[in-house]
């Protein structure tokens, strides 16, 4: 039970934002070591815009527990907060979605150990990408509600920000942060999908190696689909997908139910119902045409200038990895299920996230959200609990444009020639005497998309044009009522029907309900592809390789309830692609935290929560059960001597565990290192060997190299 220090006041002429700490030495220890302007942890503040007083109890951890009588002054008051805890960060997020940060710290590419150093190639990128025009357009597309909520949520922000009590950070820039709007709360909720969005990059990856190297060596260390070892989200024990539809006479999906007969249309509420598709892609998105080798060096180009920015900018463009699983309550101590969530970003300060508990009439949630948007992204109500991770569907294709020969203002398609629109803008940028220069960005746009080309000024304006068609695209507002409608469901079949309406980014959600129900559900779009894979680009000029819709929701895997009582993904691979009619994800993470994870809950019949707690603690290195025998092998051969013998003698008794102290972990990682650079550097370019350093996630196509 919290201890509540302050008492309700009286209500004034503005509503009452009561807040409490429950320590008292606690709100003294932050009263002595924070100047006079930090924030208050125990008193009364009066905020316009409230209609009726607001409680918040802040724990020992100063985690805030936000009651209210009413959903507007609920998320009034989650705005207010978000702003005075992390206003510095949610203006970063701002002006990176918006591509406006070279407005802010000016521009210093040749600074060594900057945080921001070409911050006018962040901006151009962000421009490219649209996030910012895309959360205003957003914005005026939300039904009422939604509207009304997000209204009153930077609300919240703007109050806190009229108190005058803003960050340091602001100060030391010699700046004031502007009003919140609705659509930079959506452009916020995009930036996150464009983060989650990586099948540019493998695209590209693959033309680069196709024009290098070949197409036979690109397949052989970088095939379509990674097929890692590790299991599938989807395992056929639980359900067999390959049951589940069949093809007509005349090639098309007719899908089955679960006893074999023919499914009605899943009237997907409003999703684009897809023409069927043959399953094994014809033209697996294979380029034959002689100019290869020039769009190989445009995808270079273009990709080194996307990785050179992104790198610099690794605090806001996190993509790193996440677990979740959940058992049944066949397979736990209590008889409940279990839910864990691991998602392991870069350690940041401030964090990614801002944990809370809101409640009001009707609802009581917890968990953490990204500051600068009101919902609860990971967390659990009364009833449910949900955790997330990132899929990996491919949501992005790219498209090699022709571009006229008569006239290079236009471009070819399969009905002819069809001009570029171009749009002009303006990235303003700071200089040292606090003046400014502004630099004119055009960006072209083909009937796929942005052309990427234009990211990239240096960029030799001879060689082919490369666009890009993505899912975020698609002007869809559903996002932020499907997270505020999962907050309220009350069992896994409303949760379910909660994520109906999310777009972008496509996530691995898991859940867990108090009835006893487990399910797995990835949610967003997904294009449907006619004949093509989508791993690597294609022609756009021949009208072949356009997207047929989207997989309807209720096509997408899904899981409830499976038989082995459990569900674990990992960033893994979701099922078998011959399993499944469409394309879905093939560029995913290797297997080895999935396997760990599956061979622990498999390690014993019933679990409790400190078991899972242990788990997420665990420090066994499955990419060492793989690789490790080969390794030994080799070195067993090799004529060691002095510190190489000594070496190999505590690798021979290592036992995978990667504990701090570990000199195993480190001799195994640092020979790894070293595999990689002999490996790869001398059969790939200077340019080439850099990229796949900066772009890769983490290293598994490598690892099927040591068993080709």
């Amino acid at each position: 039970m919290r201890k509540k220090l302050s008492v309700l006041l009286m209500a004034s002429l503005c509503a009452l934002f009561l807040i409490s700490f429950q320590s008292c030495k606690a709100a003294g220890f932050i009263a002595y070591l924070i100047s006079p302007d930090a924030p208050a942890y125990n008193g009364v503040l009066k905020l316009d815009g409230l209609s009726a007083p607001v409680e918040v109890v802040f724990d020992a951890y100063a985690v805030p527990h936000v009651k209210a009588q009413r959903e507007d002054d609920l998320f009034f008051a989650t705005g207010y907060l978000h702003a005075r805890e992390r206003l510095f960060q949610m203006e970063l997020l701002r002006r990176v979605s918006y591509g406006r940060l070279s407005e802010l710290f000016g521009n210093h590419p040749d600074e060594t150990g900057s945080f921001f150093r070409d911050t006018l190639a962040v901006d151009r990128w962000m421009r490219v990408a649209g996030l910012g025009q895309m959360g205003d357009k957003l914005a005026d597309r939300m039904n009422a509600h939604d509207r009304r909520l997000g209204e009153a949520y930077v609300a919240g922000i703007n109050a806190f920000i009229r108190k005058g009590n803003i960050p340091i950070e602001f100060d030391m820039l010699e700046i004031r942060p502007e009003a919140w709007t609705v659509g930079n709360v959506m452009a916020i909720v995009r930036l996150n999908g464009w983060g989650l969005s990586l099948n540019m990059q493998f695209e590209m990856l693959r033309l680069i190696l196709e024009s290098e190297i070949g197409k036979e060596q690109t397949e052989e260390i970088f095939p379509s689909f990674m097929d890692h070892p590790g299991p599938y989200i989807v395992e056929r024990s639980d359900r067999d997908y390959r049951k589940l539809w069949k093809r007509d006479e005349s090639g098309q999906v007719v899908w089955l139910d679960e006893d074999g007969l023919e499914s009605a249309p899943s009237g997907d509420k409003g999703d684009e119902t897809p023409a069927e598709l043959k399953n094994v892609p014809k033209k697996q998105g294979r380029l034959d045409m002689n100019d290869s080798k020039d769009y190989g060096r445009s995808a270079a180009s273009i990709l080194a200038s996307y990785a050179e920015a992104f790198d610099d900018a690794r605090y806001i463009h996190n993509a790193d990895a996440s677990n979740n699983w959940v058992i049944g309550p066949g397979r736990s101590k209590s008889g409940k299920p279990i839910l864990a969530n691991d998602p392991h970003l870069m350690h940041t300060v401030p964090a990614t996230f801002y944990a809370m508990h809101l409640s009001m009439p009707g609802l009581d949630v917890t968990g953490v959200t990204l500051p600068g948007t009101p919902v609860v992204v990971l967390g659990h109500n009364r009833n449910i609990a949900w955790a997330l991770t990132t899929t990996f569907a491919d949501t992005q294709d790219l498209y090699l444009e022709k571009i006229d020969p008569e006239n290079p203002d236009r471009y070819m398609t399969p009905s002819g020639a069809e001009a570029f629109r171009v749009e002009e803008q303006e990235i303003r940028e700071k200089l040292e005497d606090g003046s400014f220069r502004t630099h004119t960005l055009k960006l072209r746009y083909t009937r796929h998309g942005v052309v990427l080309n234009d990211a990239v000024p240096s960029m030799d304006g001879k060689l082919p044009v490369i666009a890009m068609r993505s899912t975020m695209d698609e002007m869809s507002s559903g996002d932020l009522d499907a997270a505020m409608r999962v907050a309220w469901a009350k069992d896994l079949e409303e949760f379910r029907d909660a994520l109906r309406g999310w777009t972008v980014p496509i996530q691995n959600w898991v859940a867990a309900d108090d009835g006893g129900n487990i399910g797995y559900f990835p949610a967003g779009l997904v294009p449907v592809r006619e004949d093509f894979d989508g791993s690597r680009p294609v022609p756009g000029w021949s009208g072949e390789y356009e997207w047929k819709g989207f997989i309807p929701y209720e096509r997408l895997p899904q899981l409830w309830n499976p038989p082995s009582g459990r569900i674990v993904t990992a960033n893994n691979k979701v099922l078998p692609p011959q399993d499944y009619p469409y394309t879905f994800a093939l560029d995913v993470m290797s297997g080895y935290r999935s396997a760990r994870i599956a061979e622990m809950l498999d390690s014993q019949p019933k679990w409790s929560a400190d078991d899972m707690r242990r788990m997420q603690t665990d420090v066994h290195c499955k990419q060492a059960d793989r690789l490790l025998p080969m390794l030994l092998a080799v070195l067993g051969k090799a004529a060691l001597q002095g510190r190489e013998k000594e070496a190999f003698e505590i690798l021979k008794v290592w036992n995978r565990e990667a504990d701090i102290e570990s000199v195993g972990a480190t001799l195994f990682h640092s020979t790894y290192r070293e595999m990689w650079e002999l490996t790869l550097k001398d059969d790939l370019s200077d340019d080439l060997y850099r990229l796949l350093n900066t772009i890769q996630l983490e290293y598994g196509f490598f690892d099927r190299i040591w068993e080709l």
